[in-house]
């Protein structure tokens, strides 16, 4: 293989020089901006093009500076501002790999990327976009400051790429340097690994702050993000700015750093334990050390406290903290277990953090999962975030847990989770801390006694029921219970019947809600449909006063109470519904008490969807109407998937199998019932019938998968230049068939002129020679002018049709109205 030439003594001083200039100049940037002008100007003094993307999450940012002039002819030709220009990384594979191995990554095709990813590109614009952007290869250079990926250093050019690319990562890694300097904010808080723990502070010191009550708690607020309502409140500990320690973080490092945990979190638990008259009634959650914990007789010491604060141990969520990098899971057991036998819930905090591993979760398996937030920071952005987000609600769901989003924010975050299925959390974006004054502890806001009572405030309730109990709601009578399960062979039956008769997949729904109110009575129900090729829950059938709200709202299969029991595959008698750790709650409904029965619907193997049956208030459905909608289900499920595989048959006998469009069949079948009803309202009807020009050419240059291909684009043209109402039919190989109603032929010649236009704009394959764009010989002929039966019509335009082929191709023909003409092969040219 050849070698790539080296660079010249003189090359190689050239660009070292330029080098030098370049580091001088960004060690003396102060804006990111001057950084892109810089790196600019280097490209160009080696005869490369360039371009800075700022990289957060997935999403790619392009970073423009002043007079980016390199990118004005592609924002001309995309038709959008490079500023509003964000893509995602895993479009671009090399960008994608460069930020995963953190090592240069090269591509030889970007425009053919770009044309995949922005949906209005056309090949030709391709081309021009090629000629603007210039010639690849293009190499993507990450852009790091320390551990922190900032963004992408895209790179292309005629100049010898690899014998530069030793100048260009050293020019990442200053670029990258200097980016971090300048973007990290003074005041922001340091990262894990550069804090500073003050490990020689004296502890008389922090003895006598304990002792004097300079340990203080502020509130932070847990709230259901649907409507707002406080559920619990997190302690933070705390400390006087004029004691020397700032945060409560670095003061738990210093007593840990003296042994002082025990006495610290003493202190600090019966500080937040003076809270509890305000914040009732609220659920507090509680942070303490397993070094207090491992403590003989701690739980039960813990427990003494809350009962002299007023509260109930049930009251309590304690989140058990081990601040070691390996945690010891059997201690953690064990202590959990002491905890629990005491009444206490358990939080596992900063899951999604490296310090609370998968396995701790697992074994200690938590009341509440509190979610970390430097994971909550990027889900808006970040795909593989949004994933680990969904990855705990359904982990969550399945050992009974409630999962609590921290650092929420921003409204971007907050609307994120919502539509993820996160239904609580807390952060700035929902409220902050707060501390009783006249106290004042760091960005805590300090409030009066009053402001807790202001609140709209419940509690996490203490328990998940996960069936109700067997006995008979209360608005049912003994003597009612009776005559309802006497009745049920008999509606079970008659639902079997009626459900039998129906073969529209639709209508089966409807029926179906109609028929389950004689078997089970409900105040509303819904039926989702399982699509599995997007996994999600569509909602196909809804009764009730929140039909439109349910009907516009789909989900993912693997959320929600929907999920949950779809998975298992177990019908559910949900005595409390809003108390399950999987509800979800769908946006502008209220929330309610209500009592929900959950019916998968299964036929076979075939997993069709679920049935959601619900009744206001709690406790309200039975064992035996659990059993009743279940039997109901099956039948149901049965007759929805006949139902369904009746219409693919049906569907399938009237369509082309290449192009989707409709066939012959259709059209022999439906064409007589079409020109019935326009004889009948006395309107028009306009066959158009066109044949693709040298079609053979395709099949030849470039085989019949290049010809299947054209065929699929020129049924999309055809799909869309018609009307609702109208039809496109593929007659067969390249003949197709417009069916316009409502349509002459004046009419139909402005379409078929229509069509035309759209045909020449139709991508070609490479492969085919010869041929530069697609063309069609197109007759036309219309009712009553040119037949009053379908077989006369396209008669007429066939022949029309031919006329235009003989008349040179690619032209529309309109057919004679002489019924001779018809038989004999006149044509009229439009």
């Amino acid at each position: 293989m050849e070698s790539q030439p080296a660079l010249s003594i003189s090359e190689s001083a050239l660009s070292l020089d330029v080098l030098v200039d370049l580091s001088r100049g960004l060690a003396r940037a102060r804006t990111v901006d001057e950084l892109v002008v810089l790196v600019r100007e280097f490209l160009d003094e080696v005869d490369l093009h360039g371009c800075i993307f700022a990289l957060e999450g997935d999403a790619l940012h392009l970073l423009t500076g002043p007079e980016m002039e390199s990118v004005s002819p592609v924002e001309a030709l995309l038709g959008l501002s490079a500023h509003s220009l964000t893509l995602r990384s895993s479009s671009f594979p090399f960008i994608h790999e460069a930020a995963a191995r953190r090592t240069p990554e090269t591509c030889l095709d970007v425009v053919g990327l770009l044309l995949s990813v922005v949906p209005h590109l056309s090949t030709t614009l391709g081309t021009s976009l090629r000629r603007a952007l210039g010639s690849g290869p293009f190499t993507a250079l990450p852009l790091a400051f320390g551990d922190d990926l900032l963004g992408m250093l895209v790179v292309w050019g005629e100049a010898n790429l690899p014998t530069l690319l030793p100048f260009l990562q050293l020019t990442a890694a200053q670029l990258g340097g200097d980016w971090g300097r300048l973007s990290r904010r003074s005041d922001a808080p340091p990262r894990g690994g550069d804090r500073q723990v003050t490990t020689t502070a004296d502890p008389e010191k922090l003895l006598a702050l304990i002792a004097g009550g300079g340990v203080r708690v502020a509130m932070q607020p847990v709230f259901r993000l649907l409507d707002g309502v406080v559920l619990g409140y997190q302690a933070l500990c705390t400390a006087a700015c004029d004691e020397g320690f700032k945060t409560g973080e670095q003061l738990f490092e210093v007593a840990a750093a003296q042994g002082l945990e025990p006495e610290l979190d003493a202190a600090w638990i019966r500080a937040a334990l003076a809270y509890a008259p305000h914040i009732a009634p609220a659920t507090l959650f509680l942070k303490v050390s397993v070094a207090t914990l491992v403590e003989p007789d701690s739980a039960r010491v813990l427990a003494r406290l809350v009962v002299d604060a007023g509260l109930r141990s049930q009251d309590v969520v304690l989140e058990v903290s081990e601040r070691g990098a390996d945690p010891n899971v059997a201690r953690l057991r064990r202590i959990v277990a002491d905890l629990r036998s005491c009444g206490f819930r358990i939080a596992v905090d900063d899951a999604g953090a490296a310090r609370t591993t998968m396995l701790v979760i697992a074994e200690v398996r938590p009341d509440f999962i509190k979610i970390d937030r430097e994971l909550i920071r990027g889900v808006p952005v970040s795909d593989s975030r949004r994933a680990l987000v969904v990855s705990m609600l359904s982990f969550g769901t399945h050992i009974n847990a409630r999962v609590i989003a921290e650092g929420i924010d921003s409204e971007e975050d907050l609307k994120t989770l919502t539509d993820l299925g996160v239904q609580f959390g807390q952060g700035a974006r929902v409220g902050g801390p707060v501390i009783l004054a006249p106290a004042t502890a760091g960005d805590a806001t300090t409030v009066d006694a009053g402001w807790f009572h202001s609140r709209a405030v419940e509690s996490f309730p203490s328990g998940v029921p996960a069936s109700a109990p067997s006995r008979s709601p209360a608005h049912l009578h003994l003597p009612e219970v009776m005559a309802t399960r006497a009745r049920l062979p008999h509606a079970l039956s008659s639902a079997a019947l009626a459900l039998q008769a129906e073969h529209d997949p639709q209508r089966i729904l409807a029926v179906i809600a109609e028929q389950l109110s004689l078997v089970v009575p409900v105040d509303d129900l819904t039926i989702y449909e399982a699509d599995h090729a997007n996994h999600r829950f569509t909602p196909a059938f809804a009764t009730g006063d929140q039909v439109r709200e349910i009907m516009a709202q789909g989900f993912s299969l693997s959320v929600g109470m929907n999920g949950w029991a779809f998975a298992l595959g177990v019908p559910q008698n949900l005595a409390n519904a809003g108390a399950h750790p999987a509800a979800l709650t769908i946006p502008n409904t209220p929330f309610e008490h209500e009592s929900l029965l959950l019916i998968p619907l299964v036929a076979g193997d075939h997993k069709l969807g679920m049935l959601n049956c619900r009744r206001m208030g709690l406790n309200q459905f039975t064992d035996e109407d659990l059993e009743a909608a279940t039997l109901f289900g099956h039948t149901a499920a049965a007759a929805w998937h006949n139902a369904q595989l009746y219409q693919e048959l049906a569907r399938r006998a009237m369509t082309d199998g290449l192009t989707g469009l409709f066939n012959s069949r259709w059209l022999r079948e439906a064409g007589e019932r079409e020109i019935a009803d326009c004889r009948r309202r006395g309107t028009a009807l306009s066959i158009v019938l066109l044949d693709l020009d040298h079609f053979k050419a395709i099949n030849d240059t470039g085989g019949h998968a290049a010809g299947d291909i054209v065929l699929q684009r020129v049924a999309d043209e055809l799909r869309r230049t018609t009307r609702a109402g109208d039809a496109a039919v593929r007659l067969g190989g390249e003949e197709f068939v417009l069916v316009l109603r409502d349509s002459d032929g004046a009419g139909a010649t402005r379409v078929a002129a229509q069509l035309r236009r759209a045909l020449a704009k139709v991508p070609i394959p490479a492969a085919c020679t010869g041929i530069t764009e697609i063309t069609a010989s197109i007759g036309i002929a219309s009712f009553p002018q040119h037949g009053d039966v379908l077989a006369d019509l396209v008669r007429a335009a066939d022949v029309a049709m031919y006329g235009a082929k003989r008349d040179g191709r690619d032209r529309v023909t309109l057919a004679r109205e002489d019924p001779a003409a018809v038989g004999g092969g006149g044509a009229a040219t439009a």
